[in-house]
């Protein structure tokens, strides 16, 4: 799945891999926690990604758990995609208890999207969904 890292300094603490069942035209992100640095994986259920054209589209929305200490806007995650292999650098960082990403594919090939946690407390979805958009 990775078999290389585009910014070799920007090294994941942990790699978790979720496969996301189909369910008409999305994909269901169940729950899942990460801590912060942790790169989580989406696949589908056969353990797959995605084989996008450029231009295609990966959206994904996602929803937090309310906390209840002092952060109560949701934690900051960063989304990012695997590509042939290579975990890219390209990073789209997102803050609140609901969001939303488009992650565009730049050229042919096989993408991963994946979530890397970017607050020091511990993220928590409670659901989610990935839709692909072929343009």
């Amino acid at each position: 799945m990775i078999q290389q890292i585009e910014d070799e300094t920007a090294i994941p603490s942990t790699f978790t891999v979720i496969p996301v069942k189909k369910r008409g035209t999305q994909y269901q992100i169940p729950e899942v926690m990460f801590t912060s640095e942790a790169l989580v994986i989406f696949t589908k259920e056969d353990g797959s990604g995605w084989e996008l054209s450029e231009g295609d589209e990966i959206q994904i929305h996602l929803e937090e758990y309310e906390t209840k200490d002092f952060r109560v806007e949701g934690q900051m995650i960063g989304y990012k995609l695997i590509h042939n292999g290579e975990l890219k650098k390209a990073e789209d960082v997102r803050e609140g208890l609901r969001q939303n990403c488009i992650l565009s594919a730049t050229e042919k090939g096989e993408y991963y999207p994946c979530l890397i946690g970017r607050s020091s407390d511990i993220t928590t979805l409670k659901n989610g969904t990935i839709t692909v958009i072929e343009k």
